[in-house]
């Protein structure tokens, strides 16, 4: 592993320099915008395969919340609100290390 190195114990990438926990929690949290950086900065790093499903899952949810009110607005905006509480929840469980996967999703990423 050329492009890690290790820093009090803990595996560092050379891309962003963030651990993979955070990056998780940034991909969700700044999500689409952060995941499109992570994206392309965290690609060729050898912790890739780790921080990929989180990235890739928030790009997508992301996505979804940007566009999702502006064809749903009938709607008052409440399926928006419950997938930006869903994206919360699943920003705290990577930064916790837990694997997310959302459930049609994930099947995209793999």
């Amino acid at each position: 592993m050329a492009d890690t190195k290790v820093v009090e114990g803990t595996t560092v990438s050379k891309g962003t320099g963030l651990k993979p926990n955070v990056i998780g929690l940034l991909s969700w949290i700044f999500a689409p915008i952060s995941s499109v950086i992570f994206l392309l900065t965290e690609k060729e790093t050898a912790h890739w395969n780790e921080v990929k499903s989180n990235v890739m899952q928030s790009l997508y949810v992301g996505i979804l919340v940007v566009i999702l009110p502006s064809i749903s607005w009938l709607l008052c905006g409440l399926p928006s609100i419950a997938l930006f509480i869903y994206q919360v929840i699943l920003a705290i469980k990577a930064y916790n290390g837990e694997k997310v996967e959302v459930p049609i999703i994930k099947d995209w990423v793999k």
